[in-house]
Parts: C-alpha cells; structure tokens; sequence
C-alpha cells in the first residue's frame, strides 16, 4: 500500500473522529437539555457512536478493498 492510500486513510479517519464526536457530544448536549426520555438517550449515547464506527469501519474496508482491485 503506498503512502498516498495510508494517508487518505489516515486523514479520513481523523477527519471522522473529529466531526463525529463534536457532531455527537452536540446531539448529545442537546437530548439532555431538552429533557428527552429514556429511549432517545440510549439512541444519542449508544447508536450515534456505534454509527460513527460502523462508517469508519467501512471506510477502512472500501480502502483496502480498492488496494485489492486487480482493475486497478
């Protein structure tokens, strides 16, 4: 894998973990100040991160997929 793929890679992922936890800790701020019940808490603490690492996750996989491509 060349150092271009490494750092798209890299930098995705950071750009990633950057906005999706500034985007989650907003939500987040947001469902608690709104006195929200029990159900969109545990979707704000649980889903959005798991959302973020399943996206993450697939980037990652996309990436090597096309590293992997014999038509590339």
């Amino acid at each position: 894998m060349n150092a271009t793929r490494i750092g798209i890679l890299v930098l995705g992922l950071a750009a990633m973990l950057v906005f999706g936890t500034w985007g989650w800790t907003e939500l987040a701020n947001a469902v608690y100040r709104a006195g929200a019940n029990d159900v969109a808490v545990a979707l704000t603490v649980y889903g959005v991160p798991l959302l973020i690492m399943g996206v993450g996750g697939s980037f990652t996989f996309f990436v090597f997929w096309f590293r992997n491509d014999e038509l590339r």
